[in-house]
């Protein structure tokens, strides 16, 4: 049931989007819906949101469980060991990220773009730590502040442009 309110929730903001493109208004659209389709996106937001938070809790609950008995060299030792390797996903980009549940090095997964002007674009997928355990996916990824970055930074990108993230 969460599942499909995410689905028709994330529709719902994909048309929302497609409306705003158009310069229409959504009650226009939506009609009678518009309340119903409010409140639909509103609480999978509301879900999703307390679905992190667990998620980061537990992770925290794991790290603190995992280093509990172990010293601060051992701790280092560790952190240094496991940080520096990706988490497997099913995605063949993996870009160091800080994991915002114990804040060490973590690693997002994801795909390549090539954007305008031939800046390559990394669209993350998933988010992987080897310390805590956290896992998230593509919508908690913006809650946790992972977002697509350029991966050539050769030549200064148009700051006022980004890639359409919707259609991948």
């Amino acid at each position: 049931m969460t599942e499909c309110r995410a689905l028709l929730a994330a529709g719902i903001e994909h048309i929302n989007a497609l409306l705003k493109d158009l310069s229409t208004e959504p009650d226009g659209f939506w009609g009678t819906h518009l309340e119903a389709c409010t409140a639909l996106v509103a609480q999978a937001m509301t879900e999703m949101e307390i679905r992190y938070h667990a998620k980061l809790r537990q992770a925290r609950e794991r790290f603190a469980e995992t280093t509990r008995r172990l010293s601060e060299a051992e701790i280092a030792e560790l952190v240094s060991s496991l940080s520096a390797l990706p988490t497997a996903a099913p995605w063949p980009i993996a870009v160091p990220a800080p994991c915002p549940a114990c804040g060490h090095t973590g690693f997002a997964s994801g795909r390549d773009k090539t954007g305008e002007y031939g800046a390559i674009w990394f669209l993350p997928r998933h988010f992987g730590c080897r310390l805590c355990g956290l896992a998230l996916t593509m919508w908690e990824l913006d809650l946790a502040g992972i977002k697509g970055q350029i991966l050539n930074d050769d030549e200064e990108p148009d700051p006022d442009w980004e890639p359409d993230f919707e259609t991948y």
